[in-house]
């Protein structure tokens, strides 16, 4: 819910965070996510229901930021990554379908909520990348992601959004050989 503090400024209050291994993902949290996700992606329920059961493996993550009432408005999923960069085999984890509720679009959510899965990451201690549409890279530099100027290839294509790491690398190349 919205509330006014003393110095007139908007505030949500009584956010809850919640980190859902796949395995362990409910029905309700489920279409909550997909509704979620249908705001930003244009497919059916079943298409992104079909996505989630094929690309998210049991010991993979969902984090969601719930309003007090339940509602899911902000979310994105985190996955084990084996990447290719420079041809050296290295364990990454990879971040995805970042979005917040475009009710809640401009409040700052995202920005909370990528600082989020960073202190996450950080308690895991591996490298981490994150795929997006170009128009959002000035969004993930002020989150403080360092974009990737080198090639990256997602399923043997060349990719052409963005491409953004939680460090700064000096690599030519990447291969992600899964969706995230």
């Amino acid at each position: 819910m919205w509330m006014v503090d003393k110095h007139g400024f908007n505030m949500i209050n009584n956010l809850i965070v919640r980190y859902i291994l796949q395995e362990e993902l409910d029905d309700v949290m489920l279409e909550k996510i997909i509704a979620l996700k249908q705001q930003h992606w244009n497919y059916t329920r079943d298409s992104h229901k079909q996505w989630i059961d094929e690309n998210l493996y049991k010991n993979e993550f969902h984090l969601c930021v719930e309003l007090s009432t339940g509602q899911i408005i902000a979310y994105l999923n985190v996955v084990n990554l084996e990447v290719f960069c420079n041809e050296k085999q290295t364990e990454f984890l990879g971040v995805g379908n970042v979005c917040v509720d475009k009710m809640f679009s401009g409040k700052g959510l995202g920005l909370l909520l990528i600082q989020i899965v960073d202190f996450f990451i950080r308690q895991i201690g591996k490298p981490a990348v994150l795929l997006c549409r170009k128009n959002l890279s000035e969004f993930y530099n002020k989150a403080g992601w360092h974009e990737f100027y080198g090639k990256t290839f997602l399923l043997g294509r060349l990719y052409s959004g963005g491409v953004f790491l939680n460090y700064n690398s000096d690599a030519a190349v990447f291969h992600i050989q899964r969706n995230f």
